[in-house]
């Protein structure tokens, strides 16, 4: 099988590399200083895991120099670049063609689910929390709730995400959103304490963040509902004011 991680960033790297490493032809597109460290040294993933190194890829900067066609083709970009980078590299597609499973072959644990909204929803609540904040304050997860005042910002922020869900009618695990929060607080919060958010490190790197598929998406949703959702909103005007700094 020919697979073509189209975005070769960390998550598609990753997943390229399992992919690799169980014997599929992989071919990864992404970033010029990144693909010319992988051609010359192979790929090192470190983490849950394990630790692997990992050889044999063919690398490619430009659409362009892609040689199609591929049996299956992995899209592991931001939103906001996913349908541009999906329509450019669609017709490299085999005319039998799958979208694979990130299970078969890739080595990364995953388990079948009817409830794929509820899912998704919960990692809206926790990105919205601590994302926007972390980004916002230059801090890790783990300082956010160590403070009262962002700590209740996070509150604020669930409480929003939680009432927009429920009109849309999406069935949640948890009973309320200070039951989520309880989780979130007591489990999720402590796994990933030292991380630094995505967000963050876009912003320090002059990028566009994907503010508007998370705190923005509760916003324009509450909306659509006629729900207030003035902290989601707020979160996202501050992200899109600095997202603005770096063009001037």
């Amino acid at each position: 099988m020919r697979v073509l991680i189209a975005g070769a960033g960390a998550l598609g790297s990753v997943f390229g590399g399992f992919l690799r490493r169980a014997g599929l032809d992989v071919t990864l597109l992404g970033r010029t200083e990144h693909l010319a460290a992988v051609a010359d040294r192979g790929l090192t993933i470190d983490g849950i895991w394990g630790t692997h190194r990992v050889t044999g890829f063919a690398v490619a900067t430009e659409p362009g120099a892609l040689h199609g066609p591929f049996d299956a083709i992995l899209v592991p970009v931001k939103s906001f670049d996913t349908e541009p980078l999906a329509r450019i590299v669609a017709p490299l597609l085999a005319a039998d063609g799958v979208a694979i499973s990130l299970i078969d072959g890739a080595g990364v644990p995953a388990v079948y689910t009817d409830r794929l909204a509820a899912l998704l929803w919960a990692k809206v609540f926790y990105n919205a929390a601590l994302n926007p904040l972390g980004a916002l304050l230059g801090v890790h997860y783990g300082a956010l709730p160590e403070s009262v005042h962002s700590r209740a910002l996070m509150d604020d922020v669930m409480d929003e995400a939680f009432e927009v869900a429920r009109a849309e009618c999406v069935v949640l695990p948890w009973a309320n959103a200070a039951a989520y929060r309880d989780e979130f607080y007591g489990r999720l919060v402590p796994a990933t304490y030292d991380h630094r958010s995505s967000m963050l490190q876009d912003l320090e790197r002059g990028r566009r963040t994907e503010i508007d598929a998370i705190n923005g998406a509760v916003w324009r949703r509450g909306a659509e509902h006629g729900i207030k959702t003035p902290v989601n909103a707020t979160l996202t005007r501050l992200i899109h004011a600095v997202e603005a700094t770096h063009d001037r």
